[in-house]
């Protein structure tokens, strides 16, 4: 690979992770977690199906939440961001009713649903992450819904796109010998 392809290939990767921060309706983010190094973005409100659509517009999904320090974490992190009750999580039961996965298509054995929750109340699809308490479902709970709310998107850690440019075109080797 010469030159001006190693440098088409560069651009072409910043453009495609400059493309994830620039869709309308971003509130708030990147913000990486200490709980597990992952990049958060918060959106404005939309419908659940629209909210995963944009999340994988930016390279990630409605957030998958694996454990209480990440739901802990969530809460902390974006209850001042919103008045809103809910948020938006990846949790949904759009295929099969009652049958609950994440968007992101990862399993996860933890859940944290209020109390009654999920009830399917007016065919309820999606979840939504309880930033303030409302009624006997408290902050950090779970509940199946059917509104409008604003979104976690989660992105996982992209590898080293250009380290690994170099090293697939066999540059790196070079660069470095000539560094020295």
């Amino acid at each position: 690979m010469n030159r001006r392809s190693l440098f088409k290939a560069l651009i072409l990767a910043a453009a495609a992770i400059q493309a994830r921060t620039s869709l309308g309706g971003i509130i708030a983010g990147p913000i990486v977690s200490p709980v597990n190094g992952h990049t958060y973005y918060f959106t404005s409100e939309e419908p659940w199906p629209q909210a995963e659509a944009d999340a994988i517009t930016m390279g990630g999904h409605l957030v998958t939440i694996r454990n209480s320090a990440e739901n802990d974490w969530l809460v902390n992190t974006f209850t001042p961001l919103t008045n809103r009750i809910g948020v938006h999580i990846g949790f949904n039961d759009i295929s099969q009713e009652g049958t609950w996965v994440w968007s992101s298509g990862e399993s996860s054995s933890y859940v944290n649903w209020g109390p009654g929750e999920p009830n399917n109340l007016g065919n309820e699809d999606w979840g939504e992450l309880f930033l303030r308490d409302y009624n006997a479902l408290h902050a950090g709970q779970w509940n199946d819904g059917q509104v409008n709310d604003n979104g976690i998107v989660e992105v996982l850690p992209e590898p080293q796109v250009i380290g690994f440019l170099l090293i697939t075109v066999g540059l790196w080797p070079r660069l470095r010998r000539a560094a020295n």
